[in-house]
């Protein structure tokens, strides 16, 4: 079974393990890239500078 409760601009969401997941939708303009995890950065530095080509569809 998995929870969800809506908060302002997201959701945090539970699964049945009782792990949370909180999810945030934001503008490319609004994000900080100094924020996220190295791993991520790339894809949001691609988005941002709107390269195509490189996500799967």
């Amino acid at each position: 079974m998995t929870r969800r409760i809506i908060v302002t601009g997201g959701a945090i969401i539970t699964d049945s393990a009782d792990e949370s997941l909180q999810l945030i939708f934001k503008h490319l303009d609004e994000i900080n890239l100094d924020t996220i995890n190295i791993v991520q950065k790339p894809v949001f530095i691609d988005l941002k500078e709107e390269r195509m080509g490189i996500l799967r569809s």
